[in-house]
């Protein structure tokens, strides 16, 4: 199925490679902009965390099973471990 879409797209591609080029350039600016709009306004607006020592900021996690006691573990924030 997919790479009968692929066919089509790649048979249009070739008849007319200009609307195509126009296209990939499109999507490309568009994508661009808008990461580094995103990455300007995370900067400016989302402040970073008020901790005296983020790196000894943890994450826990519990979770219950039926029938079971409960597991919880923990990990650090920076590391993303979880």
């Amino acid at each position: 199925m997919y790479m009968d879409d692929l066919r089509f797209a790649l048979r249009l591609w070739r008849k007319s490679p200009g609307t195509a080029a126009v296209v990939l350039l499109s999507l490309t600016l568009g994508i661009g902009a808008n990461a580094t709009i995103f990455t300007f306004v995370k900067e400016l607006f989302v402040p970073a965390m008020p901790v005296a020592d983020a790196s000894r900021l943890v994450m826990v996690y519990c979770l219950r099973r039926a029938g079971s006691a409960p597991g919880c573990w923990w990990c650090s924030v920076r590391s993303r471990c979880c």
